[in-house]
């Protein structure tokens, strides 16, 4: 431990805990921040870290180039531990993966999730989403942005139109992923929460009886039967690699895609002369989207990296082993990728919004989650051109697993 100190510049140390809300509750200010330093250090549990918040820095790390990876190296210097156990228990996500079988996993899992795809689930996604927001309309002209329609879009949409779930199926999925936020505060050596535990086991049972009656009844039009059909000269997705997908898919899409949406609400409802342009030309919407993550994503840290070798980035230096998280909503901020980085503009048109990570680890789901969203807020302003946040002034509370932003209430009115 000493050791590792030792080669650690202390002026580069930041007071700062990660797993307080702290840095949830104030992230606007506080990434705004870090957006303009260099990586820096943080002790969490007591053991140093690297937190890498600028536009290049963030683009050096998720590129790799053997420096740095999702996996840390076979030798690692003590003291160094990641600060959170995996908050997915016995899952490996794609994200974690490095090398030959990430890019299997990648060339497997492509074809479910690439444009064409997309493209041909938009008829059914257009018509979940209709049948939700005719359910808000019969309860307006108050609704509930949140818990009445964001939560609500991946579990109706993708859970139980793409990949055929039932109600219930869908009911035990959700249990488990609103479970996720039990692993915030969970230090590396501590068991998972009893309840956690039982919500898995459900869902791992659920999913796995999925496949098998998949296996024996495969679907047309359903994201789970091509996944097992999919091959690539004779090699296919074994079951606790498609239990480990859906899984992933699932927990990453449902909470990610509903913080991004409520999001995109909570800043147009704020800048109401920008909205009113997006309902006058829905053709606005996509750019729209894109500003909207750029400033307020689901969250403001992706997976952890590891530094693989000793190294220094942007002036800092790294020792091999290092847990090295990186702040994609700081790089977003970043003045230097993107003038004058706390004004609202739909007409920016920003590009390489790193929202989704970046890599060969960027979000297979991208297409997805942007598709959804897009039609969503298409549907919304077409249907109610007086749709506004019910307090102009609304200021939100978040909530989430570790590092989520999640707008906990948004309430609106439709007209």
């Amino acid at each position: 431990m000493t050791d590792v100190f030792e080669t650690l510049d202390p002026a580069k140390f930041v007071d700062i805990d990660l797993q307080t809300d702290i840095v949830r509750q104030q992230f606007p200010e506080i990434l705004a921040d870090w957006a303009t330093r260099p990586p820096f250090y943080i002790l969490q549990n007591g053991d140093p870290q690297a937190v890498v918040s600028r536009f290049s820095d963030m683009k050096e790390v998720v590129n790799g180039r053997g420096r740095f990876a999702a996996t840390p190296p076979e030798t690692s210097a003590a003291g160094m531990r990641k600060f959170v156990p995996n908050k997915f228990m016995r899952v490996v996500p794609p994200t974690q993966m490095e090398g030959p079988p990430h890019a299997r996993i990648r060339r497997l899992i492509n074809p479910a999730f690439g444009e064409g795809a997309i493209r041909a689930f938009e008829p059914v996604i257009h018509q979940r989403l209709n049948e939700m927001i005719d359910r808000i309309e019969r309860n307006g002209p108050e609704f509930e942005a949140m818990g009445d329609l964001c939560a609500q879009l991946m579990p109706e949409v993708m859970l139980e139109a793409m990949f055929g779930f039932t109600p219930e199926e869908r009911r035990i999925f959700v249990k488990m992923n609103h479970c996720l936020r039990l692993t915030k505060k969970l230090k590396p050596d501590e068991p998972f929460p009893a309840e956690y535990v039982a919500a898995f086991d459900e869902a791992e049972e659920t999913i796995n009886a999925i496949i098998a009656d998949r296996r024996l009844n495969p679907r047309s039009n359903d994201v789970v039967s091509e996944l097992i059909a999919t091959s690539d000269d004779g090699d296919m997705l074994s079951d606790v690699e498609l239990f480990e997908l859906i899984f992933i898919f699932g927990a990453g899409a449902i909470e990610s895609t509903a913080s991004s949406f409520a999001a995109a609400l909570m800043l147009l409802g704020r800048h109401p002369d920008q909205f009113d342009q997006v309902k006058a030309d829905t053709a606005l919407v996509p750019q729209a989207i894109d500003e909207c993550m750029r400033i307020h994503g689901p969250g403001f840290l992706l997976f952890t990296r590891y530094a693989q070798i000793d190294t220094e980035l942007g002036g800092t230096f790294l020792p091999a082993g290092m847990p090295v998280y990186v702040s994609h909503q700081a790089a977003a901020l970043d003045p230097v990728q993107f003038p004058d980085p706390l004004t609202f503009d739909i007409h920016r048109k920003p590009a390489n919004v790193p929202v989704f990570g970046g890599g060969v680890h960027f979000c297979v789901g991208n297409r997805l989650a942007k598709a959804v969203m897009r039609i969503a807020l298409t549907e919304l302003v077409t249907r109610f051109p007086k749709l506004r946040l019910k307090d102009p002034g609304f200021r939100p509370n978040y909530v989430g697993s570790l590092s989520e932003t999640q707008i906990e209430t948004l309430p609106m009115l439709l007209w």
